[in-house]
């Protein structure tokens, strides 16, 4: 009987564990979109200084042990302006996705995960600072929104994840809502 409680209590602890490296369109690891800065600041004991009039700002943040970047976006509700959790990226390979999508895997193998999707997009990435299209580095998406069943004509959220590939591996992967950043 104790060796069946403590195989139960393992099992249930991995499981709890490695969900922490889940990505789902809304959440990667512990982190989830739409959160205001404070209780990001909050989770992550850290306090971010944004700029104040800036209408974006980006951080790299830590939790758990591990590292992220996170970029927050000002949003009016109700009046009242706030910072919110805008995109989420890691470049670590322990975070998966629901169809086992990583960092380090090949184009190819990503491409074949997701070849029966709805919808997704490939495209070539732009420099920022050059403002050159890379013929190396490539950006792959998937957009909650358009992969459903039915698409709700009523839901305006802009959910996707996004794969950053460079010489056809992935070394990259975020969650956002929006399209620009």
């Amino acid at each position: 009987m104790f060796k069946l409680i403590f195989t139960l209590f393992l099992v249930s602890f991995s499981f709890l564990s490695l969900s922490q490296f889940d990505i789902t369109y809304e959440k990667l690891g512990d982190l989830t979109l739409d959160v205001n800065i404070l209780d990001v600041e909050k989770l992550c004991g850290t306090t971010f200084n944004a700029p104040i009039d800036e209408f974006e700002a980006k951080f790299n943040a830590t939790l758990k042990g591990n590292t992220y970047e996170v970029t927050f976006q000002e949003k009016e509700v109700e009046k009242m302006k706030t910072m919110v959790l805008q995109k989420i990226s890691t470049k670590d390979p322990k975070f998966k996705t629901k169809d086992g999508a990583k960092v380090g895997m090949s184009k190819t193998e990503l491409l074949s995960l997701y070849k029966n999707y709805y919808s997704y997009q490939m495209r070539r990435s732009m420099d920022e600072e050059t403002w050159n299209y890379s013929t190396t580095k490539l950006v792959f998406d998937i957009d909650k929104r358009y992969n459903q069943k039915e698409v709700d004509f009523e839901d305006f959220s802009e959910y996707r994840i996004l794969f950053y590939i460079d010489n056809d591996i992935v070394t990259e992967i975020a969650i956002m809502n929006g399209y620009f950043i």
